[in-house]
């Protein structure tokens, strides 16, 4: 049987709640979730985020198998900060999350740093590496997201390649539909990325905002995504990041919209 992409559902969907009651939501749906920084970042970020982690362990075993991925926090992604012993100890605490709660794919952005900066490439690849043997230790894989920002390095599919070059393929890659979008890259990154890919970030815009609306609410072309989806066969994970603010009967009704459209239910040809 031809594989297919599994689903997973972000916690972004229920930016509203803490972590673990996110999670408990999407579980109640029978899905998978992707835990994402947003709903700590909503709440304090990383001022109160060793109190959720906490929440988190506290239920270790009850979450497990059920969180397919983990958003890494993106608020201190300056080159200064990240590339510190408090910057990296922060990152390192999260994959530790990650391993104890048996989550095997950790999403992270790359460095805040312009493209046209001379070092851009060196401190991506010195940062990276340090979250990369810190997570192949637990067997986590570490996909890097293409930036929103076009400034910044990170944003193109060149960017990311050289990323990959570098680091002689030990991490793979998210490519955020939305981002791509914005960018004016969604096709030429889904060419040039498609064997790098470990997941997708699933959401809608109108080109301009990163809106993370529902799939098929906003200007990206669905047809172009599905066909490649099926045309590869792609096998990763299909994040989907929508973001939903109201309250939760609402949220749940999005959650159910997203789950039933064309993409969350691709058949193999």
């Amino acid at each position: 049987m031809p594989l297919m992409p599994l689903h997973a559902y972000s916690t972004m969907f229920y930016t509203c709640l803490p972590p673990l009651k996110a999670i408990e939501r999407i579980m109640n749906h029978g899905l998978l979730a992707e835990l994402s920084y947003d709903n700590l970042a909503i709440l304090g970020g990383a001022f109160m985020e060793d109190m959720y982690i906490v929440e988190l362990l506290r239920v270790s075993s009850d979450l497990r198998g059920h969180i397919r991925a983990i958003h890494m926090p993106y608020d201190e992604l300056d080159p200064q900060r990240a590339l510190s012993e408090p910057g990296y100890r922060r990152f390192f605490k999260w994959l530790n999350l990650a391993r104890r709660l048996e989550i095997g794919l950790a999403v992270i952005h790359t460095l805040r740093i312009d493209r046209g900066h001379e070092n851009a490439l060196r401190l991506n690849l010195e940062f990276l590496e340090g979250i990369v043997e810190e997570a192949e230790e637990s067997g986590i894989v570490v996909a890097v997201e293409n930036r929103l920002e076009r400034a910044c390095y990170g944003s193109s599919p060149r960017d990311l390649l050289a990323i990959i070059e570098g680091l002689g393929g030990r991490v793979r890659i998210c490519l955020d539909l939305g981002h791509a979008h914005i960018n004016g890259n969604l096709e030429e990154s889904l060419q040039a990325l498609g064997r790098h890919m470990a997941a997708m970030h699933v959401h809608d815009n109108d080109g301009v905002k990163d809106l993370h609306k529902p799939p098929y609410t906003g200007t990206i072309r669905w047809s172009l995504v599905e066909n490649w989806i099926t045309r590869v066969r792609f096998d990763g994970v299909l994040v989907f990041e929508v973001s939903c603010k109201g309250d939760i009967q609402t949220c749940d009704r999005l959650v159910e919209e997203v789950k039933s459209s064309p993409i969350a239910n691709i058949q193999p040809r």
